[in-house]
């Protein structure tokens, strides 16, 4: 974990682009404090996966500068968790729930040889996710929104200081979506989170700012997300639940 003061994410005039080719993103200034929250929106290819992937060290600026936790993306990777916006799997592969909440460890026991503190620690998220009642199954039997939970628990046992989630709630019904939000509530008190999502309806709700990602940024308080505050800025109504709007562009 990092202190409560200073920014967990700092970015200086990034940009990026593959091959050299149009710039995904351009010119992005952004800082993430500690123990915020904040989602990312934007219209498909805008660049909001791209950022994740950058913050994360997959990827690499084609100039400017981005720091996590004070250093290189890379060698921050292990205070980050991360939650991709999908996960392929064999579903005739047996492995368990806890398995795939274990590998979560995996930086820790590079061999896969996990201790009895590994397991406890699962079982201590497990509990504070309310999916302590799926640790005995197959992660093929799972419901995606079970899944979905047990992907989070994944990313949340190494202790992370900063979770970043690629739409977690995609392709889940409602009332499901309602749960992983609800869980991002609680998290949110103890961590920095940054969300991927196209469910404007949540976003006052649940996060402290709004980044809008298309090539460049804008950043939006969202107390300042009112219907009318939204319109505004997406020229769309509140109910355009997915976001197919233009971010205008604009710097913050």
């Amino acid at each position: 974990m990092t202190e409560n003061n200073g920014s967990i994410i700092k970015i200086e005039k990034m940009r990026f682009a593959y091959y050299n080719e149009i710039p995904v993103l351009e010119d992005v200034n952004l800082e993430i404090p500690a123990n915020s929250s904040a989602c990312i929106v934007g219209p498909n290819g805008g660049g909001k996966t791209t950022l994740l992937k950058l913050i994360l060290g997959l990827l690499h600026p084609t100039s400017g500068k981005i720091e996590v936790f004070g250093s290189s993306p890379e060698k921050a990777r292990t205070k980050i968790g991360y939650v991709p916006q999908y996960t392929a799997f064999d579903p005739m592969f047996p492995v368990s729930v806890m398995d795939v909440a274990l590998m979560g460890r995996m930086e820790k026991h590079r061999f896969g040889f996990y201790s009895k503190a590994d397991r406890r620690k699962v079982l201590e998220i497990f509990d504070e996710i309310g999916a302590a009642n799926l640790k005995d199954r197959s992660f093929s039997e799972l419901s995606g929104g079970q899944r979905q939970r047990i992907l989070i628990a994944r990313a949340l046992v190494s202790d992370p200081g900063l979770l970043l989630l690629d739409e977690p709630t995609a392709n889940i019904d409602p009332a499901v979506e309602e749960q992983i939000f609800d869980i991002l509530r609680k998290l949110e008190k103890k961590l920095t989170i940054l969300t991927v999502t196209h469910d404007l309806g949540f976003v006052s709700s649940i996060f402290q700012t709004a980044i809008c990602v298309n090539r460049k940024i804008v950043i939006h308080p969202t107390s300042q997300m009112t219907g009318e505050r939204i319109q505004e800025i997406y020229g769309r109504k509140i109910r355009m639940i997915h976001h197919n709007h233009d971010c205008g562009g604009h710097n913050a």
